[in-house]
């Protein structure tokens, strides 16, 4: 019956907590949360000895807090109902994700209140908690300035929070910054593997698009930086997945037309590859193919043994006749034959 009684808290909860949110520049509608929902909330937090039950109320009061509290930005910390909700109780729970969900509320109560390097590293914490808690926890991270930038870095308890910081700022601003920092601290954090994967994209992006036509620009500086940085991390062979950096590395000589380096990376990558991996060597064999063509001057008898296989396993792929999920070959396929 408690479980039961909370579950109708709860749905009175969202009738203020659960609100659609209109995506335009223009000022969000405010909700008031009803004032007699606080007296209820307090009543049955008291009332339940429930552990699992309690920390859900509690999670409740302290949403509750901030939707009442986030139209005034004069109010101070010691007197915020929010804070003092959260930091009296935070010990008697797990670390669970309601725990998390309500720490994303404390963080959003310092944001409103400008103290962004907190508000930022407490949205780390949530980020780095599970895969549910990502995506708002990275929406809701906005570091403004280096200063509170530096605040926040300042905050860090451990190593592995740092990594999670600089994992984040590379999401929204500077991959290539990032990189070099997460490298220093540890270089087989999981974390690389997105921001490597945004290099890629943002020089994809950028060499079909200007840097075709005019070369000579900031574009072309950048995927110089780019070269550097990820093929002297793959040349340290000190990452946990070496082999995706090798990838990349080749992939991004390709694009500047480095296609003897290009080749070194390749072929370093195929010897790594984890073996019955056949989505990664299906994406190498793919890279091969393109450097190979790119690199055609004439067409002659021992060239077209060489094509033979490729160009059937293209076509296998093309007809269904082999299916690997999640791996894009029809660009490849659409440069062979043109």
């Amino acid at each position: 019956p408690a479980f039961f009684d909370y579950l109708q808290l709860a749905k009175y909860c969202e009738s203020s907590a659960a609100t659609a949110i209109v995506y335009t520049w223009e000022a969000q509608p405010n909700i008031e949360a009803p004032s007699q929902l606080e007296q209820t909330l307090q009543q049955h937090f008291k009332a339940t000895k429930d552990k699992f039950i309690k920390q859900r109320i509690w999670f409740q009061l302290v949403r509750y807090y901030h939707f009442s509290e986030r139209n005034d930005s004069t109010l101070s910390a010691d007197a915020s109902k929010t804070l003092k909700t959260f930091d009296d109780f935070k010990s008697a729970f797990p670390k669970n994700m309601m725990y998390y969900r309500a720490l994303g509320y404390v963080a959003g109560w310092h944001y409103k209140h400008e103290n962004y390097a907190l508000s930022n590293y407490l949205n780390s914490l949530c980020y780095d908690y599970s895969h549910e808690a990502k995506i708002p926890s990275e929406w809701s991270f906005r570091p403004l300035e280096e200063a509170d930038w530096q605040k926040t870095l300042g905050l860090a308890k451990t190593s592995a929070e740092k990594v999670t910081l600089w994992h984040l700022l590379g999401i929204h601003y500077d991959p290539q910054r990032a990189i070099t920092e997460i490298v220093k601290l540890d270089p087989k954090s999981e974390k690389l593997d997105l921001l490597l994967s945004r290099i890629i994209n943002i020089s994809e992006y950028d060499v079909n698009g200007s840097y075709q036509t005019n070369p000579d620009t900031a574009v072309k500086r950048v995927l110089k930086q780019n070269i550097a940085l990820v093929s002297g991390i793959a040349l340290k062979n000190n990452t946990a997945k070496p082999y995706f950096w090798n990838l990349a590395a080749g992939y991004l000589n390709f694009m500047d037309g480095n296609n003897i380096e290009a080749t070194k990376f390749y072929e370093k990558a195929k010897k790594q590859i984890p073996g019955g991996n056949k989505l990664l060597m299906a994406q190498y064999k793919i890279l091969d193919w393109t450097l190979f063509v790119k690199g055609l001057k004439k067409i002659d008898a021992a060239t077209e043994a060489k094509m033979t296989e490729p160009l059937n396993w293209f076509s296998d792929l093309d007809k269904g006749k082999d299916t690997i999920p999640s791996l894009r070959f029809a660009r490849a396929l659409q440069e062979s034959i043109s």
